[in-house]
């Protein structure tokens, strides 16, 4: 298995402190969100990764290369001011082909800080495809969310509304086979002109002919967007 994290955004709600570093590389206390990431991959036996990158490459280079144990290759997306993370993923894919990899995924956004366990419940779960989900938390109308068909994710997308939508955090598991489905939906999208969509919108047209579960959790998981977000997550780091 090998993991793709998308460390290529601007991170301009997080400013001044992405003025000078990437938004990954914000600190919670002494730890980079990228360091709680590489820290959890290594833990569950993940060595294998890919991280894009978008400003400030170089600061993402220097940081990953302290993680020795780890194979750690690069693909930079130099359009990153103009596009969304989409291109930088359809990429990351690219480079996948170019190494010769055909392994399952793990792909998360680089602005996530999460227990250890969801990782584990993530693993361990019984599904070819699947992606974090927790019904006990209001989804926010700035966040991910799913909208669910029985036990199966119908549409991926913000400013969800239902009684079946719940919070979405993007560390999925998939198959080879759906990653590559979803890489093909993704160029598509993009020669239509759509790298500025999120690349959910290139998923959602392959639902439900793609099967992918919720991987159900209570544990604490968190996106850094703004000022707010990044002190939620501190505060639950020195609980």
């Amino acid at each position: 298995m090998i993991a793709i994290i998308l460390a290529s955004g601007r991170g301009t709600r997080l400013q001044p402190l992405t003025n000078k570093r990437p938004k990954p590389l914000v600190k919670v206390d002494n730890i980079p969100l990228l360091g709680i990431q590489l820290d959890a991959l290594h833990q569950h036996g993940i060595t294998k990764i890919i991280i894009t990158t978008g400003p400030f490459p170089n600061q993402i280079h220097s940081f990953a290369d302290e993680y020795t144990e780890l194979d750690i290759k690069f693909v930079h997306n130099q359009m990153y001011a103009k596009t969304n993370y989409i291109l930088s993923l359809w990429l990351a894919g690219q480079a996948l082909k170019k190494l010769n990899i055909n392994e399952d995924i793990v792909l998360l956004h680089g602005d996530l800080a999460f227990e250890e366990t969801v990782l584990d419940r993530l693993l361990a779960a019984d599904v070819d495809n699947g992606v974090i989900v927790n019904q006990n938390t209001d989804p926010s109308p700035k966040d991910f969310c799913v909208s669910l068909v029985g036990n199966c994710i119908s549409r991926i997308d913000t400013h969800l509304e239902g009684e079946n939508v719940h919070q979405l955090y993007p560390i999925y598991k998939l198959s080879r086979e759906a990653f590559e489905s979803w890489l093909i939906a993704m160029g598509e999208l993009i020669k239509q002109g759509g790298d500025g969509e999120y690349a959910e919108a290139a998923l959602n047209k392959l639902l439900p002919k793609i099967i992918i579960r919720p991987v159900l959790i209570s544990e604490f998981c968190a996106e850094v967007d703004n000022h707010e977000d990044l002190q939620v997550v501190k505060k639950w780091w020195h609980e």
